[in-house]
């Protein structure tokens, strides 16, 4: 019995052959192959540069000290302001490997940047809600009476 193996990769002087395990993600992938373009895709971008936001004389300030500033970013911006906000959004999420909200558009919601020398360092997003439920691990949602929020 004869067996016959097929070579699967060309030793061209590769520095690694074979599956790798990514530092930052723990993703497993092969040089090369298809799992090294969606290794790209989901783990190169976090080492790209900065997310940046330049402050605009129109834009809110809400509170500044001596490393950056808070603005807050609503439906009234102008449209480029909103777009930003979006991508920016998309990023935190792909970042925290959360699934990305599709069409979204900054409709009720304020978003809040806080910004250090042209970087983006901190995103909050908030909107404003009338009607919560109070937590209670033994009742059940439709059971719970909905209270006016407070904050």
């Amino acid at each position: 019995d004869i067996t016959r193996s097929t070579q699967q990769f060309l030793d061209a002087g590769q520095k690694v052959m074979g599956s790798i395990r990514c530092k930052t993600c723990q993703m497993v992938y092969t040089p090369g192959t298809e799992d090294d373009l969606l290794h790209t895709k989901f783990c190169g971008r976090q080492h790209a540069r900065p997310l940046t936001f330049a402050i605009a004389k129109d834009h809110r300030i809400i509170s500044e000290d001596d490393d950056g500033a808070i603005v807050m970013i609503d439906r009234g911006n102008k449209t480029a302001d909103l777009k930003k906000v979006a991508f920016i959004r998309a990023e935190v999420e792909r970042l925290q490997r959360q699934a990305p909200a599709t069409d979204w558009t900054l409709t009720h919601e304020k978003a809040f940047l806080y910004i250090s020398q042209k970087k983006v360092i901190g995103f909050a997003l908030a909107e404003q809600i009338d009607k919560a439920r109070p937590v209670d691990a033994d009742q059940e949602a439709e059971e719970v009476p909905s209270v006016k929020a407070v904050c």
